[in-house]
């Protein structure tokens, strides 16, 4: 609710304006998005290697993840490789083929 009031109020002087924040590079930012995901990969990664002989369950859930991950991609594939083949249906242009 403050958005609108911290928008419309003028900079000072020597303040270049409201906005400077978006001028610099966000490097917090950027290391966070970068860093978190290859923290929880890693740490997967570790667990798993540390419990596959172990654990029975874990082997099997994995064996089925990858099964489905693996039919995924062969439809995807499928789907990729049909677009613009001939016989394929007509892309969708919004008009009808019924107006003169």
């Amino acid at each position: 609710m403050s958005g609108p009031a911290i928008m419309s109020r003028t900079p000072a002087p020597g303040e270049s304006s409201s906005c400077a924040h978006a001028q610099r590079p966000q490097v917090g930012l950027w290391l966070l998005l970068i860093v978190l995901p290859l923290a929880a990969l890693v740490t997967g990664g570790a667990t798993l290697l540390l419990r596959w002989n172990d654990d029975a369950a874990l082997r099997a859930a994995a064996e089925s993840a990858l099964a489905a991950g693996g039919i995924l991609a062969i439809v995807a594939l499928h789907a990729l490789s049909d677009c613009g083949a001939a016989g394929s249906a007509p892309a969708v242009t919004g008009r009808s083929a019924d107006r003169t």
